[in-house]
Parts: C-alpha cells; sequence; structure tokens
C-alpha cells in the first residue's frame, strides 16, 4: 500500500512589503485570508513611519476650541516633556482622542465637480491650516505613547524647538488575533541579516533557527581596511556644501583623489557604493538599498566600497519606532564609541562605532553591517566561485581570506610618490614598497630620493627603528599617518632617537633632528589617549586642534581616532596588526 499523500495545497500569491500595514482585502466576493506567511528579508521599513512639527506652530492656541489643552502642552515641552508631566497636567487617553478629532476637522472640505474650469476649481477650495494632518499625528502618538507608558514614538529636538514622531503601522496584512495577540496562521520569516530584537518586537517568535553557511571553495573574500565613508569620498559635492557646510579645499581635494583612485583600482570590476557618486561620473553597478533581485553579479570580481553609517540620532529614531512601547531608547551623545574587534578567521582588526543600548547596536547593525553583506551576497558567493573586496574598516561576520592594504592596490609608483614614510635601508625599503622589489641595493639607494628635502618639506619624525630578529636599526621619516603605514608592513619591535654616524652630512642631520622635536610632545599626547575614553567625561568626542609649545597644530580628534592602546612601536610593545 503506497504512502498516503498528506500535503496540503494553497494558492500562492507574492506580495511587496509594502502589502504588510494593509488590510486584507476581498476578490470577487471571496477573502483572500492566507493560510500560510513566508516574509523573505528585511520587512521592517514598510512598517516604520516618521514625522516632524513645530512645536510653535503645534501649540497655537487660536487654531481651534481647545487651545487652552495645546497652552498646557507648551508648559509641558518647556518643563521637559515625560509621561509625570503630561500626567500631572491632565493629558489622557481619551483626550487625545478629542484632540485627533479637533484637529481633524481642520481638513479642507473641497467639492470640486468634473465640468470645473481650473479657475473655478482654486476657488472651491476654502482656506485651511496645511499642517492639520500633522498635528492629529502628534496627537495620535501621544495618545498610543500614554497607553503603553512609554515616549519612544516622540523625540524633542535640543532646542525644544520641534519633535519628531517615529512610530510603526500594525500588521493588518496578517490575520490577528487581538486576544491572544498573536498571528492566527503560521509565519516563517526568512533573513540573513534582520536580528532577533527587531523581530520581537513586533512579532512572537516560538523558534529562531540559526543556519551557519560556508562560502564556496573557489568564493574569496578579500577587505581593504580603509574609511569609506560618505564624507571621505563625497566630501564638498552637491548639496553637502550647504548642508554640511564642507567647504575645506584641501579636504575636497582629499575625496576627488580618493574617487580617482577607487574608479582606477576597480576598473574592469563590478563597482559597488553609494548612489550619489553617479552625479561625480563614477560607473556603479549598483548602490546600497538597491540590491535585491540584483544578478548580474554572480561569480564575477566585484568591489563594494563604503560604510553606509547613518547618524546615531537617525538610528536611534528607527529603533524608537521598532520600540515604540518599550524603554526609553538611550542615546549615544554625539557619536558612536568605538570598540576593537577582531576580523572573522583572524585576519586582523579593526576599532568599529558600536551603540551602547543593545537595542539601536541591532538596528544600526542591519543599516551598516547587513548592508554590505546584502551587497556581497549579490555575487552568490555560497553557491560559486566569485572574488570580493571589501573595502571597508567595519568588521563583517564573513571569514576574510586576505587583508590588503588600499596603497597597494595603486601602481607602484603612485603608491611610493604617497606614502607617509621614507626609510634608509634597502632591505626595509623592499619590505615597505613593490617599487623596490626587483632593484639592488644600490639601485635602491639612487631611487629612494632626496631623503632630506622630502623630510623637511612633510614636517616628519625623524628616528630610528628595529624589525623583528634584526639587531641593525634603520632610519625613517614618517609623516602624518607614518607610523601606521610602517608598522602595517614591517614587524617594528623597537625605536630610538637617531644616532649621528660618522658618514652622514652633519649639518643635515642635526636640521632634521631640530625639525623632529616638536614630535616628543605629540608622542606624549598619543600616549595620553591610549589611556582614554572614545569619548571625554561629558560623552563628546575630541575636537579641534591642539598647538605644542613648539607652535605645531595637531587635530586631536584625528589623534585620538588613531590610537591603540598597547599596540603602538613607542611603548615598546609587539605591534598588532590590525
Amino acid at each position: 500500500m503506497g504512502q498516503q499523500d498528506k500535503s496540503l495545497t494553497h494558492d500562492l500569491r507574492i506580495r511587496t512589503h509594502a502589502h504588510l500595514p494593509l488590510q486584507i482585502a476581498k476578490e470577487h466576493g471571496q477573502s483572500r485570508v492566507p493560510n500560510f506567511v513566508v516574509i523573505d528579508e528585511n520587512f521592517l521599513g514598510a512598517l516604520i513611519k516618521n514625522g516632524y512639527v513645530e512645536i510653535k506652530d503645534l501649540c497655537d492656541v487660536m487654531r481651534h476650541d481647545m487651545g487652552d489643552w495645546l497652552l498646557e502642552l507648551a508648559k509641558v515641552f518647556k518643563a521637559g516633556l515625560n509621561i509625570e508631566r503630561l500626567e500631572a497636567a491632565g493629558f489622557t487617553v481619551e483626550l487625545c482622542k478629542e484632540l485627533i478629532k479637533a484637529e481633524t476637522a481642520l481638513a479642507p472640505e473641497v467639492e470640486i465637480t468634473p465640468d470645473m474650469t481650473g479657475s473655478e476649481a482654486l476657488n472651491a477650495a476654502t482656506d485651511y491650516d496645511g499642517q492639520w494632518y500633522k498635528y492629529a499625528s502628534f496627537w495620535r502618538r501621544l495618545r498610543d505613547a500614554l497607553e503603553a507608558g512609554s515616549l519612544n514614538r516622540l523625540r524633542v529636538t535640543p532646542n525644544k524647538k520641534g519633535v519628531y514622531l517615529n512610530w510603526r503601522q500594525k500588521i493588518a496584512g496578517i490575520p490577528w488575533d487581538n486576544e491572544t495577540d498573536r498571528p492566527r496562521v503560521p509565519v516563517l520569516i526568512l533573513s540573513a541579516t534582520i536580528k532577533r530584537s527587531m523581530v520581537e518586537a513586533i512579532l512572537p517568535v516560538d523558534e529562531w533557527v540559526s543556519i551557519e553557511v560556508e562560502k564556496h571553495q573557489d568564493a574569496k573574500v578579500m577587505q581593504v581596511p580603509i574609511n569609506a565613508s560618505k564624507k571621505s569620498l563625497l566630501y564638498g559635492t552637491g548639496d553637502r556644501v550647504e548642508e554640511w557646510d564642507e567647504t575645506d579645499k584641501k579636504d575636497k581635494a582629499l575625496a576627488e583623489q580618493f574617487r580617482a583612485d577607487v574608479a582606477r583600482i576597480s576598473e574592469g570590476r563590478h563597482l559597488f557604493s553609494y548612489k550619489a557618486l553617479i552625479d561625480e561620473n563614477m560607473m556603479l553597478a549598483g548602490w546600497f538599498n538597491a540590491v535585491e533581485g540584483l544578478n548580474d553579479w554572480a561569480s564575477g570580481k566585484i568591489d563594494i566600497v563604503g560604510r553606509p553609517l547613518p547618524a546615531p540620532l537617525d538610528v536611534e529614531d528607527m529603533a524608537r519606532a521598532i520600540h515604540q512601547d518599550g524603554d526609553p531608547i538611550v542615546p549615544n551623545a554625539q557619536w558612536y564609541p568605538k570598540r576593537p574587534i577582531a576580523m572573522v578567521g583572524g585576519a586582523g582588526m579593526a576599532h568599529c562605532e558600536r551603540h551602547t543600548d543593545p537595542r539601536v547596536e541591532d538596528v544600526r547593525w542591519v543599516v551598516c553591517e547587513g548592508a554590505m553583506m546584502k551587497a556581497a551576497a549579490r555575487s552568490r558567493h555560497v553557491r560559486q566561485g566569485c572574488e570580493i573586496r571589501l573595502f571597508t574598516n567595519m568588521v563583517l561576520p564573513v571569514k576574510v581570506d586576505e587583508v590588503l592594504h588600499f596603497d597597494d592596490l595603486l601602481p607602484d609608483e603612485l603608491e611610493y610618490a604617497r606614502a607617509p614614510v621614507r626609510v634608509q635601508s634597502a632591505k626595509l625599503a623592499q619590505t615597505l614598497f613593490r617599487k623596490f622589489d626587483d632593484m639592488s641595493g644600490n639601485g635602491i639607494k639612487g631611487a629612494v630620493g632626496d631623503l632630506f628635502g622630502w623630510a623637511m618639506e612633510h614636517k616628519v619624525e625623524f628616528i630610528e627603528v628595529r624589525r623583528k630578529g634584526s639587531k641593525q636599526w634603520s632610519r625613517a621619516w614618517l609623516a602624518d599617518g607614518g607610523w601606521r603605514y610602517l608598522c602595517n608592513r614591517a614587524e617594528i619591535v623597537d625605536w630610538r632617537e637617531p644616532v649621528r654616524r660618522k658618514d652622514v652630512n652633519a649639518q643635515k642631520f642635526d636640521a632634521m633632528v631640530e625639525a623632529s622635536l616638536h614630535m616628543q610632545e605629540v608622542r606624549a599626547m598619543r600616549e595620553a589617549l591610549e589611556y582614554e575614553p572614545w569619548l571625554d567625561d561629558e560623552g563628546a568626542a575630541l575636537r579641534g586642534e591642539v598647538t605644542t609649545a613648539e607652535g605645531w597644530q595637531f587635530d586631536v580628534g584625528a589623534m585620538a581616532a588613531d590610537a591603540q592602546p598597547a599596540a603602538w612601536p613607542w611603548r615598546n610593545a609587539q605591534y598588532v596588526r590590525d
């Protein structure tokens, strides 16, 4: 006797995420209620809503006959918005419902018929407050906030001039049991980047299954640790000039050079980055937030350049909407603090941004690292061979086969010309620069160029270093960023002040030593920053320039960002590669 077929057959309907908050409709008199729901990828964006309203306009007591309550609301805003002050002022769920009706009554009453001309239709429109729907939305958010006992839906600006509204819509496209607050049908969510805390804020999770997958044996992933933020690539372009006051000519030139280098390095490969780069005449195969369904890169060579990291306030607002009924979201003061994170496979490490509130951190990860992983997945690296280069200083959940240096991808001559390091030793020069790979010792001495002229032009730190396994001391001239460049390419175990030898030009030697004296203060500042938190006691990032006793100026924020505890050569510690 054959086995009885117990499978069920159902009609298949495919809908976008945008259908989740919509009511289930009927088709030809028959209900389209699903028997089983499968949600592919992150669906939360279809539910999250936001808005903004000026407090001055919101509290206009002349708008309708409930102006006394608007005055009370203004007092609460002035004292500081919280549940206790709202309840003490008399605001309740029922009162908010009445205020919603009052605001909705301000909606325009326009009667327009098809036979009207344009001018007649315009004259038929009555005067009304164009912000009425924003006011009504505010009271709906406040009503729900009072009912839940959480103000995550509302965020007042620091200057108390406006209030941001953050909320999520209810899921109406799935049959729901209001008594148990659960779906009436099985729901299966499939996603490689969504976090459990985000799902559980909306849907009950009975079982969470994590499937570990390995990339294909012929798929190779390389990472190029580099700051590929929007600012580094797009500084001074488009609306950023006015919106962010990006007018520094030096920073703009650096961004132009960065774009040109990326274009040169990625020639003949699929380049994926920020969409705004198209306006700067860069040929992109794709961009962030628009990768679904792309298969053109499968089994190809892909360069993913970027770090899609929104400001903490923006991520916090997303988290407020998702966790609208939960405990208050704890904001970061200015920017994300950084934490040292090891790359998968132990190929390196990086200092990465992390939010202090775990719920916000989950959202930040999905928006940032999750977007990078989605882009990488377009190569189908689990199914087939491919070559992916990740240009980012983020640590991603993928095994990195090789860590590359950005400068090493440039042509040899260009790499040397831009390097913030010069050395005299032929062996050390061959270790640092590809340009000298096949040269003899005498050839290298002639090819390193005018070391004295370079040192005086770049205001360098003049020292001697010793490599691991060697007793010899080698002279090195380090410009800004030189320590990191040097230690990324050679294992330096010690350093000392330069020692004058008989075979040197005494006048040039003394001039370079004197020009390097200012670095003594810089070393002291660097060492101090190694023991300080990334943010100061008030939660603010270190900023601005510091002037040393010798009159040299340094960006203290950049210096703090470059510090690595217990890893720098001047503390005689073994270098840890990043």
